[in-house]
């Protein structure tokens, strides 16, 4: 019986931790996408910053916070 307490009090303590890591990967890799979205516009217009990728940063942006908002809700038990 107390291994059970103990597994559930860990994995109550280390859900918040998993949640976060599982954004911050979500974002590294969509940062690292940026990235290589950004110099390809670099090479293709000689441009730094163009109406496409403020449009795709804008798009990035409201997928993470749909994704930390999900985490989020999946947390306190639903979804929606």
């Amino acid at each position: 019986p107390q291994v059970g307490c103990k597994y559930k009090l860990a994995r109550k303590l280390l859900k918040p931790l998993m949640r976060s890591t599982t954004v911050n990967k979500t974002s590294v890799k969509l940062g690292i996408l940026l990235e290589g979205r950004r110099r390809h516009l670099e090479r293709q217009s000689g441009r730094r910053v163009t109406e496409r990728d403020l449009h795709w940063r804008k798009l990035i942006s409201i997928f993470l916070k749909r994704a930390w908002r999900n985490s989020t809700k999946a947390e306190e038990g639903y979804l929606g």
